[in-house]
């Protein structure tokens, strides 16, 4: 039986924490039906605001990222998803479910936004993180990988298996070396210098396979695998990632007029701003030049270019 479809692995590669939690304030839960299961789906935010869809760690659930939430719905809306047996999830998890599920998700919650998606995992949750910018890259933002792995025979050897026993495709569908390599969006890596489960080495690696112009690695002195989250730095990273793909003036523009056409100069004159949509590039960047040469008062007048995912253009 392939590597991918086991369910005798739930106990040395899945552990599900069957746990129901209501959802704080400003949250919202969500079901998606798939087949053979129920999945879970929490949603902190504004529906106006860009989203970030998260896959988290192993033994965790939606509930333990409502305080992260919290510090991120200025910015974001954040949707955290449950595998099957986590949470309130129903069903078995297998490898291969937890990559289809992670499609079936991202398609559910994407028109919950105006923006494309940033899609971010921790530890096991960077494996559905990758098969997704495989599946769905045109409709990505950008990716966040936390305490992600890249050595697919330490991957094995953690679960107890021989690294000989995998199968080539079994390595094709979960190395994310190549799909680093041809990942389209920018990729922001974050990682304990001090990680016993998942070396340091590991993200290197995979920050290596990325194009070296859209990445980013951060690596956190003295964290291992469990505790980056509580170092500021970690928070200062993936805070600037998202501003950069999901900036707060674009966002604040939304809430009013969504995003219909491939591009947007929103204008901000001492904190009064306004929009204006464009078929072009050029015709963004021409437009925006102008209000910056022409603005009555240059020194307070800002007007930044965006596109569709949300990322700045006017550079």
């Amino acid at each position: 039986m392939s590597l991918l479809t086991r369910e005798d692995l739930v106990g040395s590669l899945f552990f599900p924490q069957p746990v129901r939690s209501p959802p704080p304030r400003d949250a919202r839960d969500l079901f998606v039906d798939v087949e053979g299961a129920r999945l879970h789906v929490r949603v902190h935010g504004e529906p106006w605001r860009p989203l970030v869809l998260f896959f988290h760690g192993n033994a965790e659930t939606v509930a333990d990222y409502d305080d992260v939430a919290a510090r991120l719905t200025g910015r974001v809306q954040l949707a955290v998803t449950d595998y099957r047996g986590y949470g309130e999830s129903t069903g078995r998890p297998t490898l291969q479910r937890l990559f289809d599920d992670a499609v079936a998700v991202f398609d559910a919650v994407r028109p919950l936004a105006p923006l494309a998606p940033v899609v971010m995992g921790r530890s096991l949750g960077s494996a559905p993180v990758w098969h997704l910018v495989q599946e769905r890259s045109a409709h990505l933002a950008g990716v966040v990988i936390d305490s992600g792995f890249s050595d697919l025979d330490a991957f094995a050897r953690r679960r107890g298996l021989a690294p000989a026993q995998m199968l080539a495709d079994e390595r094709r569908v979960l190395d994310p070396l190549p799909k680093a390599a041809r990942c389209p969006v920018p990729v922001l890596v974050l990682h304990g210098e001090d990680d016993s489960l998942i070396p340091l080495e590991e993200a290197v690696r995979v920050a290596g396979a990325c194009s070296a112009a859209s990445r980013t690695l951060v690596a956190l002195p003295g964290r291992g695998h469990n505790d980056v989250l509580l170092d500021p730095a970690w928070w200062h990273a993936v805070e600037r990632f998202l501003d950069e793909r999901t900036h707060p003036l674009l966002a604040a523009t939304l809430k009013e007029r969504p995003l219909t056409s491939p591009f947007r100069v929103v204008v901000d004159v001492a904190g009064r701003s306004s929009v204006h949509d464009t078929d072009t590039l050029d015709a963004a960047r021409a437009y925006a030049a102008d209000v910056r040469l022409e603005g009555d008062d240059p020194a307070h007048t800002l007007a930044l270019v965006f596109d569709a995912r949300g990322a700045r253009r006017d550079g």
